[in-house]
C-alpha cells in the first residue's frame, strides 16, 4: 500500500474522538503555533520509539489506529499521526516529506508579521498570510519523528588529563605495594548532600586499586575488623588512632579527609526555538595521609572539582535538566582524579613496612609477600617497634620513635594468599611484630 493511503486514510469515530476531545480542551485559546508546538511535543513523548526490524522484522507502515493499539512506532507512524492531528485539530494542510529511509511533516502556518519599520516598503503594522517551510520546525518534527532524541553530553575536560598523569605515576613506582586504607571522609559542607561523604572514599578507593600499586583495604572489611577491636573507622584520625589501625589492620598509610563545599547551578538559555541548559557542580575536597607506623601527617591537601552536564533541543524537545546524581560524582572524580598525581608522589615505597608474624628456629615468616611485590632474594631489614612519644602538655601521641636495629632476613619463598619466608642473615632476637622493610633492591 502506497504510503499517501495512510496519510489520507480516515480514522474510526470512537477512536478519533477519544483522542481529539481532550487535545481539544489543551490547546483551546492557544495560537497556531503554541497548538502545533504542542502537538509536536505530544507526538514522540506519548508513544515508545522502536524501528520495524526490531518489532515486526520488516518495513511496516501504520494506520493512526494501530500507532496508538502497537507497543511501539517510528518516524513513519507518528509523521501519519501528527499529520491526521494537525489537519483535525487546526485544520491545517499538511505536506508528507518521504526522504531516503525516513519520513516527517511539514505545515503550512498562518503567522502575524511586523515589518521593521526602516525597510521603506511598509510602515504600519500589516496581517498577512504566508505559505513557508519552518526550518526550525521542520528540523524538530524530522528529529523527534525519527525518534532521534538530543544526545545528553557529559564535559568532564580535565579528567583525560587526570588519568593520564596517574598512568604516568603508576609507570614510575617501584617496589612492595603498600597497604592503604581509606577512612570514610567526613561531610563538612555547608549544604549537606547525603552521600557524598561515602562517595567520595568509594572513588578514591577504585582510583587506588587502578593503579595497581597498592593494596587497598576496603571500608568494609576495615569496619568489620575495627568492630570486633572496638575501634571506629572515622575521617577523625590522629596519631594515636592511626597507629593502632596501622597494628591491626597492617596497614602503612591511611587516606581520609572532608567534603568542605558542594554547590550545583543551572546555565543556559531558553528561547522559542532553541533551549540549552548546562548543569554544573562544583566541590572542595580536603585530604591527608598519615604513615601508620609513626602516626605522623605525611601530607595534606585541598582539591576543586567542576562537572558540566549539557542539555538541549529545538522548539521545545530534547532533554530535560533534572536532579541528577551523577552531577556529584562526576564533580569528585574530577578533584580526587587532580589529588591523585600528589597522592602518589607521597606514597613511595619507602613508607612500605611489614612485619615478622612467626619466627621459628632460624626461619622467619613475614606478613607480606607474591601479592606485595616481595621477590625471591630480597633482603629485608628488621628494626624492633619504637615506643611511642607522648606530648607531656597535651597528652597527645606524637608518634614513635626509631626502633633500633635486629639485623637483615632475606626472602627464600612465600606461603598462604601473601606471606614470606625468610633466612636469618644476620643479627638475633627475633620477635613476632617487629618491623621489616626493603633492603635497597
Amino acid at each position: 500500500m502506497d504510503l499517501v493511503q495512510y496519510f489520507e486514510a480516515s480514522v474510526e469515530s470512537d477512536t478519533a474522538n477519544a483522542l481529539l476531545k481532550p487535545l481539544a480542551q489543551i490547546i483551546d485559546g492557544m495560537t497556531q503555533t503554541e497548538a502545533v508546538n504542542l502537538l509536536l511535543r505530544f507526538v514522540p513523548t506519548s508513544f515508545r520509539y522502536q524501528t520495524d526490524q526490531n518489532q515486526f522484522g520488516a518495513e511496516n507502515y501504520m494506520f493512526v489506529e494501530e500507532t496508538i493499539i502497537y507497543p511501539a512506532s517510528d518516524c513513519e507512524d507518528r509523521a501519519i499521526l501528527f499529520a491526521w492531528l494537525v489537519r483535525e485539530l487546526l485544520g491545517l494542510k499538511v505536506v508528507a516529506l518521504d526522504f531516503p529511509g525516513h519520513v516527517a511533516t511539514a505545515g503550512r502556518l498562518i503567522c502575524n508579521i511586523q515589518e521593521h519599520p526602516d525597510s521603506g516598503i511598509y510602515q504600519r503594522r500589516k496581517t498577512m498570510k504566508k505559505i513557508k517551510l519552518l526550518s526550525a520546525a521542520l528540523c524538530a518534527s524530522t528529529l523527534m519523528l525519527a525518534g532521534c532524541t538530543p544526545q545528553i553530553k557529559s564535559v568532564h575536560e580535565d579528567l583525560n588529563v587526570n588519568v593520564n598523569a596517574v598512568e604516568s605515576s603508576k609507570m614510575e613506582y617501584k617496589g612492595p605495594k603498600l597497604r592503604i586504607g581509606v577512612v570514610n571522609f567526613q561531610n563538612n559542607a555547608p549544604r549537606k548532600v547525603r552521600g557524598i561523604e561515602m562517595a567520595a572514599t568509594n572513588i578514591l578507593t577504585t582510583m587506588l586499586q587502578e593503579t595497581g600499586n597498592f593494596i587497598v583495604i576496603s571500608q568494609q572489611h576495615m569496619e568489620s575488623i575495627l568492630q570486633q577491636q572496638k575501634m571506629a573507622a572515622s575521617g577523625a584520625i590522629n596519631a594515636a588512632t592511626a597507629a593502632q589501625m596501622g597494628k591491626v589492620l597492617g596497614l602503612n598509610a591511611i587516606l581520609t579527609g572532608s567534603i568542605t563545599s558542594y554547590a550545583e547551578l543551572v546555565e543556559g538559555f531558553n528561547t522559542f526555538l532553541k533551549q540549552s541548559k548546562t548543569q554544573v557542580a562544583k566541590v572542595g575536597v580536603d585530604y591527608r595521609i598519615v604513615d601508620t607506623t609513626t602516626g605522623v601527617q605525611l601530607f595534606a591537601s585541598h582539591g576543586n572539582g567542576e562537572f558540566r552536564k549539557k542539555t538541549g533541543g529545538l522548539l521545545g524537545f530534547g532533554s530535560k535538566s533534572s536532579r541528577d546524581t551523577s552531577l556529584k560524582d562526576g564533580a569528585l572524580r574530577d578533584a580526587l582524579g587532580k589529588a591523585m598525581n600528589k597522592i602518589m608522589s607521597q606514597l613511595s615505597s619507602d613508607l612500605w613496612t611489614g612485619r615478622i608474624a612467626l619466627v621459628k628456629g632460624s626461619t622467619v615468616y613475614i606478613n607480606a609477600g607474591k601479592l606485595t611485590g616481595l621477590n625471591i632474594g630480597d633482603v629485608l631489614e628488621v628494626q624492633e617497634l619504637g615506643d611511642e612519644i607522648i606530648d607531656p602538655q597535651t597528652g597527645v601521641s606524637l608518634g614513635r620513635a626509631p626502633g633500633v636495629s635486629r639485623g637483615e632476613l632475606k626472602i627464600s619463598g612465600f606461603f598462604g594468599k601473601d606471606g614470606s619466608v625468610a633466612t636469618i642473615i644476620s643479627g638475633s632476637g627475633f620477635n613476632i611484630g617487629d618491623l621489616v622493610k626493603l633492603k635497597g633492591r
